[in-house]
């Protein structure tokens, strides 16, 4: 096997790595850590999952780096990192890796073993700048003499390719070549070992740090050099700047709740990162590791993530990509055999597009809305002739999700969901006529869809119209599908069925009870915002809060007993999609023609609350909201629409204003062009 060279120094290839191979972008507090032992730094740090983990990614990068606390890894090589005092000591308690609260993917973590306090921390930034370069990650670990006598510290640094075991595998692994001109890391210690070790000798006090430098492809020796001499803290500061930016570029999230504010930020970059070009498009992918490829199914919802967040610019440019998914026959479709593509796609296209100021649509868009629901009838049609139950859409075999071959009841949720967004776009193109005829049968399709479930043997809402498979689809019933009432009993009982059967309250199952999905049941979390189930709303964001690594990213699929989210890595893009779904509907929601204002304000919100630079059906709108003493009141950007107000938890109406009406137990009715409104609440008893 061929060794794997950095900078002058010969790396050979490495055995099998310890447990997970993490990366982290690390570090806004080196300097603060530095000058203070570790033990206070870890107290405010929790890490959910059995190993800690993050990302290191950067938009339109093809390559990614993985981080646990030994280790770093881009697909093909890996950094491994050995040090003495050893934190696999019982004794040892290692700090998880963590993010900066502001959001920027910078990292540390560490431990204290005896007198000396090891600090790791980890920063990337792309070669040259641009969207299209390859990315390099900084790593460095800082040894600090915590005691009053003189200690000593072994250091190790290893980097090898070719293990068979890695949990994910770069689709261009094995493509660059191995020439001597190139180099695959850089480290500021010589050695001509396999290794790069070192012993540190510290006085009482003192501190010393060992940096590395490792790129996603292989790089000359002299652009690593050139490199180097940007300090790792130049790293950190200029990753800061970058997403600082950024983050600041999207809506203002100001609940006075510093948890749901930060990880509403951390699911905003993974977002942002989880995007590559493809020729001449943008188009989202799955997660920065083992599904870097396209699926309509998650990158419709992280389309939609992105615009409610206020990235209507990278998701206009993210759903005119998946335009080159669709077909000459006019479905759209990414992976085999899951053709609920086509209304995602749709849906996708629409809340991008008429959400914010610049609400365009293209006659190209128009035309492929035309297409793909031209299919859809002819298909729909397709059923009755094939034996299958007429009016719905045909057998599919995803070989995914509901795991079965049948009629799949979340195809055709998907796709009544794709002719309303479709007829408003044509609406919005100047396509009325067409608009019209696509209502009229969007109508038709949903009088179908539900005299299909009342006919049905399920009481709830099933996975498939023949009664098999796992639930999946059949969860969109009231979002984003809108084909049942959020009041409607079936709803109810699929909410009951699904919390009953995980092993972990406010999560669905995937399978069995332990088998725990992370955002399966986002989609009853909005249910339960919309049927004012505001406990069980809660629960599903409490639950999504929890379950994320320190560094903020969430897996897809992990097991409630172990811990363990074996070699599905996380963040996943829709689970980032689904958190940042949640947080904002639970404050400003458009889902239809009702602007609908703190669905799901937490209590602690209302001690005085602002969301500003919010894209909506009616442009951008700011939102302030607070209670005090027997009263809530509201102030928003007038709209023209109805816009509902939901009172605080544990309150009930007391009086309103003769300009409102009444609309049910927890919340009023404000006419079109209305900004601000002041309620009358009494609060209960707990």
């Amino acid at each position: 096997m061929t060794g794997l060279r950095m900078s002058s120094y010969l790396w050979h290839m490495w055995p099998r790595a310890v447990g997970l191979i993490v990366v982290s972008l690390c570090a806004s507090v080196v300097h603060v850590a530095l000058g203070e032992p570790l033990h206070g730094a870890a107290r405010d740090v929790r890490e959910a999952f059995a190993v800690s983990s993050s990302a290191v990614s950067w938009p339109g990068m093809t390559r990614a780096f993985l981080l646990t606390p030994t280790s770093l890894f881009n697909g093909e090589w890996s950094l491994t990192v050995s040090v003495t005092p050893s934190p696999d000591r019982e004794s040892v308690k290692v700090t998880p890796i963590r993010h900066e609260s502001s959001g920027a993917p910078v990292a540390t973590w560490g431990y204290n073993q005896d007198d000396v306090a090891w600090l790791f921390s980890a920063a990337a930034l792309p070669v040259g700048g641009t969207n299209d370069s390859l990315l390099l990650a900084s790593f460095e670990v800082t040894a600090r003499n915590v005691g009053r006598q003189i200690a000593e510290a072994s250091i190790g640094f290893d980097l090898r390719a070719g293990d068979s075991a890695r949990i994910f595998t770069s689709f261009d692994a094995g493509r660059g070549t191995t020439a001597d001109t190139l180099s695959y890391g850089w480290a500021e210690t010589a050695s001509q070992t396999a290794s790069v070790p070192r012993t540190l000798v510290l006085k009482p006090g003192a501190s010393k740090s060992i940096r590395v430098i490792m790129p996603s492809y292989p790089l000359s020796q002299a652009e690593l050099n050139r490199w180097s001499r940007h300090s790792h803290k130049s790293f950190i500061a200029s990753n800061r700047r970058y997403w600082r930016a950024e983050l600041a570029r999207g809506l203002s999230l100001e609940l006075g709740d510093a948890t749901v504010e930060a990880a509403f930020r951390s699911a905003v970059v993974v977002l942002l990162s989880c995007r590559e070009r493809r020729g001449d498009v943008w188009v989202p992918i799955g997660g920065p590791f083992h599904y870097r490829d396209v699926w309509l199914r998650d990158g419709a919802r992280a389309i939609y993530a992105l615009a409610i967040a206020g990235y209507t610019g990278e998701s206009r440019e993210l759903a005119k990509g998946l335009l080159r998914y669709q077909w000459p026959e006019g479905f759209l479709i990414s992976q085999r055999g899951q053709l609920d593509g086509t209304g995602q796609a749709l849906w996708a296209l629409e809340q991008a597009l008429l959400r914010g100021i610049d609400r365009q649509v293209e006659p190209a868009v128009a035309e492929a809305v035309l297409r793909a629901w031209r299919w859809c009838e002819r298909s729909r049609a397709s059923s009755s002739a094939l034996g299958m139950r007429s009016g719905l859409l045909p057998f599919g075999d995803p070989k995914d999700n509901e795991a079965v071959q049948a009629q799949l009841v979340g195809n055709d949720l998907w796709a009544y969901a794709g002719y309303v967004a479709g007829a408003r776009l044509l609406v919005r193109a100047g396509r009325n006529a067409e608009a019209e005829s696509l209502s009229a049968t969007a109508r038709d399709y949903r009088s179908v869809i539900v005299q299909t479930l009342i006919e049905g043997e399920s009481d709830d809402v099933p996975a498939t119209w023949q009664g098999c498979g796992l639930d999946w689809g059949n969860l969109t019933g009231t979002f984003p599908s809108g084909v049942l009432q959020p009041w409607d009993d079936r709803m109810h009982r699929l909410a009951r069925r699904m919390r009953s059967a995980s092993d972990y309250p406010g999560l669905s199952a995937y399978g069995p009870s332990d088998s725990v999905h992370y955002y399966l049941g986002a989609d009853l979390g909005m249910w339960a915002l919309l049927a004012h189930e505001r406990n069980i709303g809660d629960e599903v964001l409490d639950a999504m809060l929890y379950w994320r690594t320190a560094s903020g990213g969430a897996p897809e699929l992990f097991s409630n007993a172990t811990r363990d989210f074996g070699e599905n890595v996380p963040p996943h893009a829709t689970g980032a999609a689904a958190l940042i779904t949640l947080i904002r509907n639970a404050v400003v929601c458009d889902v239809d023609d009702t602007l609908r204002l703190t669905l799901g304000a937490r209590r602690l919100w209302w001690r005085g609350s602002a969301v500003k630079h919010v894209p909506t059906r009616w442009g951008n709108v700011d939102v302030q909201f607070q209670s005090k003493s027997h009263y809530a009141s509201w102030t928003w950007t007038a709209v023209d629409a109805w816009t509902e107000l939901t009172i605080p938890p544990n309150t009930s109406i007391a009086w309103i204003p003769s300009t409102c009406r009444s609309h049910g137990q927890y919340s009023v009715l404000v006419p079109p062009g209305i900004g601000y409104v002041k309620i009358g609440v009494e609060y209960n008893a707990e």
